[in-house]
């Protein structure tokens, strides 16, 4: 199968995780917003993303050398090579957690105090931490075999799992342990699912030192830096104000992560594609890839993020959630800016990653972790949520630019100039009809209809102004290429279209 092939086949699969996880997530968060306080949200929040950093942490950078060496030794058909470094994961996973939990669970007192939860909730945070190692490790194995399949189906069945059994502890009235013990049922249910991944034997001799140090150790630092920005915030605040504002900030973060996924489904989509073009050395390839991924990745996300700014407080009135969580919206133009230039920077550093550049993707992570540090917590204390806001704006800024720069130096990747400007241009026309139009209607539904009107004079300019190509065509019929005949031949009208405005 061709590389532009196997990355639409894997972005197929990682779009429908995707799609089904936000929307399990969204019902999940809805749930939260319709029955408990942003104070109790708050907990729930910081208590999630404390799992995932130390989760994260404890395995060490290995999840990442993990996914880029299995690609490879796919490539290679060394069977062998693959049981030993997902052996020798495992092991260092298993040890680290242990030392995780136990030093949460012998000073469970004094974190309570500092995270202003109880006890309880710490010890369950230690719990989360060995549940969410396994589930991100056994994660990055299956996409290294790039198995999104399984990777979908699986993740399908914990986060549905995750959603049905929080929604019923809430009901029982177990309050906001509901969702925390939601989260860790249902998340281990998925590493659960994915033991196939561990039938492979380990090679008598593996140099377990070069992998550690080549790939995993900068790794490693760069998903502490990664941590420190993508997570920390949730933390930071509820350390220096309280729950109560990291439960406003942390709905207008989900809702601003929508559109980051975007770009990083396509970046985990061809990130072993481009491990694979690194061992027969073909830039050109690896460079044409990434320029499509990014120019995807802005024709999809800046219009998402007009409508999520423009409508999230008609949604929020809409469906009935707490008045109490409207002054989140607020955070949402600067969160929404923040979130395209994060996940468009990801598809760079993750491609400097692949082609080998595992030192200098660390360095740019971990300089971004550093200005995100220096200004979160100074401007924390001046402008509460504000600051955090500002901070987050700020690095990632600073993240696209440092990326970008050294991706056009290694990679030789040429920016899609024109294409960049025809989507800024449809975008300012859907803006305004979006605003202008919108202002007009008090109706959520008649908002939406403006909306569809809006998107389609994006595309329609797109098209007047020969954004798309040959590529694109190929791509709806790869897309739809096993789907029933009557899809295929839906597919077949924007083929048709696109080929009279081809560019």
């Amino acid at each position: 199968m061709s590389s532009p092939v196997k990355a639409v086949s894997n972005t197929v699969f990682l779009s429908l995780d995707w799609a089904f996880i936000t929307l399990f997530s969204f019902i999940y968060s809805f749930v939260i917003w319709r029955t408990l306080t942003p104070f109790e949200y708050g907990i729930i929040s910081t208590s999630v993303n404390l799992m995932m950093i130390l989760g994260s942490i404890s395995m060490l950078g290995m999840n990442t050398a993990v996914q880029k060496l299995i690609s490879e030794y796919v490539e290679k058909r060394q069977r062998r090579e693959i049981g030993s470094v997902v052996k020798m994961s495992m092991t260092i996973i298993f040890i680290m957690d242990a030392a995780i939990c136990a030093l949460l669970i012998a000073n469970a007192s004094y974190i309570a105090s500092v995270l202003k939860v109880t006890e309880p909730v710490v010890w369950l945070i230690a719990a989360g931490t060995f549940v969410f190692s396994m589930m991100y490790i056994t994660s990055n194995i299956l996409i290294g075999f790039q198995d999104m399949k399984g990777f979908f189906k699986t993740n399908f069945l914990g986060n549905l799992s995750k959603l049905l059994l929080s929604t019923t502890f809430i009901f029982l009235g177990f309050s906001y342990f509901g969702p925390l013990l939601g989260v860790l049922i249902g998340f281990s249910l998925i590493p659960l699912m994915r033991l196939k991944v561990f039938r492979y034997p380990a090679a008598e001799k593996y140099e377990k030192k070069k992998v550690l140090f080549e790939y995993a150790m900068p790794a490693f630092i760069s998903l502490l830096a990664s941590l420190t920005f993508n997570n920390s915030h949730y933390i930071i605040l509820t350390v220096i104000k309280n729950p109560e504002a990291t439960g406003l900030f942390s709905l207008a973060m989900v809702i601003a992560t929508l559109i980051s996924l975007v770009p990083n489904i396509i970046a985990q989509a061809i990130f072993p594609i481009m491990s694979q073009l690194s061992v027969k050395k073909k830039k050109a390839k690896q460079s044409k890839l990434i320029g499509i991924a990014f120019r995807y990745s802005l024709f999809l996300a800046i219009p998402l993020s007009i409508f999520i700014v423009a409508f999230l407080k008609p949604l929020i009135l809409f469906l009935k959630i707490k008045t109490e969580y409207l002054p989140a919206i607020q955070y949402l133009p600067l969160l929404s800016v923040g979130s395209i230039l994060f996940g468009c920077a990801g598809i760079f550093s993750s491609a400097l990653y692949a082609i080998g550049k595992t030192k200098v993707s660390r360095n740019i992570w971990v300089s971004s972790a550093v200005v995100f540090l220096l200004t979160s917590i100074p401007l924390t204390y001046m402008f509460s949520a504000y600051g955090i806001v500002y901070a987050f704006l700020i690095t990632n800024a600073l993240f696209f630019l440092a990326s970008y720069i050294f991706l056009r130096k290694y990679l030789g990747f040429k920016t899609p100039v024109a294409s960049i400007s025809k989507i800024l241009f449809a975008s300012l026309m859907l803006l305004a009809v979006v605003y202008f139009g919108g202002a007009r209607f008090e109706s959520f539904i008649m908002k939406i209809f403006v909306a569809a009107i809006a998107f389609s004079l994006y595309i329609a300019a797109l098209l007047m102004m020969r954004f798309f190509n040959g590529q694109d065509i190929f791509i709806i019929r790869n897309v739809t290429e096993k789907m029933p005949e009557k899809i295929k031949k839906l597919a077949e009208i924007p083929c048709k279209i696109i080929g009279k405005f081809c560019g």
